[in-house]
């Protein structure tokens, strides 16, 4: 994640990456670095985007941190902690009006470098006919490609409010009778370009799907 290669493709290869891993050196003292910075919810009042993941990284000696919100519809759990944690991220918009809101997380962790950590919350609430619904495509295989055997199936989908699910089914004989196949697994960073595209959509950095 801290060496990102971008690679140029002329038509369809296979890519191996190859990793050696080392002891890190020591490191004196504690840093604090969040996984994400911002974070994209939407709701129609009834539906609200679920809850999303921040990860608290502490590297080096453990350090006392804290997360807050300068808004009371941020919800995060857990608060507080003393070393690298999975700190999830809610929002209520219970009484809101339909409009654009913005809120901050703020982590602070005692004596560690790069403290504190902010990381921007928007909260979209939308009247129901303000939702277009979800949009995407199925990229490969290709749209009437004649394929057989093991194939991969790729794609993306983004939505105001977030994608819940990608289903994949087969079509029979009989087109009345369609085969499930199985979810979709949706993959984070896979789609930049479609994160740039719709960057204020839920939950946009994780839309590409295979």
């Amino acid at each position: 994640a801290a060496n990102p290669v971008t690679v140029t493709m002329d038509t369809a290869h296979t890519v191996i990456a190859y990793y050696n891993i080392t002891e890190p050196p020591p490191v004196d003292g504690s840093f604090l670095l969040l996984g994400r910075d911002s974070f994209n919810f939407g709701s129609t009042g009834s539906t609200v985007t679920p809850a999303q993941v921040m990860r608290v990284v502490i590297s080096g000696d453990p350090a006392e941190w804290t997360a807050t919100a300068d808004v009371t519809w941020i919800g995060i759990s857990p608060a507080s902690g003393s070393a690298t944690a999975d700190v999830t991220v809610s929002v209520d918009p219970s009484g809101l009006a339909p409009g654009r809101y913005t809120g901050t997380i703020t982590v602070t962790a005692t004596d560690a470098d790069d403290s504190p950590q902010t990381a921007s919350v928007i909260l979209n609430v939308y009247t129901a006919n303000e939702v277009s619904g979800p949009t995407g495509l199925i990229e490969t295989p290709e749209n009437n490609a004649t394929v057989y055997g093991s194939i991969a199936v790729t794609g993306w989908a983004v939505d105001e409010i977030g994608v819940e699910r990608v289903k994949i089914y087969l079509e029979t004989d009989n087109p009345a009778n369609l085969l499930y196949i199985d979810d979709a697994l949706f993959v984070e960073g896979a789609r930049p370009d479609v994160e740039k595209a719709y960057p204020e959509y839920p939950l946009s950095y994780q839309a590409g799907w295979g």
